[in-house]
Formats: C-alpha cells, structure tokens, sequence
C-alpha cells in the first residue's frame, strides 16, 4: 500500500465524525488525484450538489431521505421515467 493510500485511509478510518477528512480535502488528496480522468472532478462536484440540492427539498421528518435513496437506486440502475416509475 502507498504511503498517500494509507494517510488517506488513516484520515478517513477516524471514530469521531467531525475529525475525518471532509469530502473537499478528499477531493484533494494526493492519493485521491492520481490517474483521475479529466473532468472527473467536476462531474462529482455536479452529482454531489445536485444530490444535496434533493436532499435539501425533501423536508426533514417525511419519508424524504427513503425516496432520495430510492431516487437514486432508480437512476443507478438505468433512469427514471415518470410514467412507467422504476425499472
């Protein structure tokens, strides 16, 4: 295992939530960075803020984080169409 692999891996494997890294030094790190396509990084930043700005929708106490997963099973396993639901 590399040296950036197991820093990575030490930061993210922290019992304390608030002390692992957070998604944007992840999103930094060394290890993270090596062989990433170009453009990789901004399709994840586009998929993350589009899956929080859903999240953000569904109020807290409702069935909201149930049918975001399920939102995203549905896209995961080939789209969603309206009116035929989730394949």
């Amino acid at each position: 295992m590399s040296a950036d692999c197991l820093d990575m891996l030490t930061r993210l494997l922290v019992a304390e939530p608030s002390a692992r890294m957070s998604m944007g030094e992840i999103k930094v790190h060394r290890w993270f960075q090596r062989g990433l396509p170009p453009g990789a990084l901004e399709m994840n930043d586009f998929l993350l803020q589009s899956l929080t700005d859903m999240d953000e929708v569904l109020a807290p106490g409702t069935p909201g984080p149930q049918l975001a997963m399920a939102h995203r099973l549905c896209v995961q396993v080939g789209g969603y169409d309206a009116a035929r639901r989730c394949p």
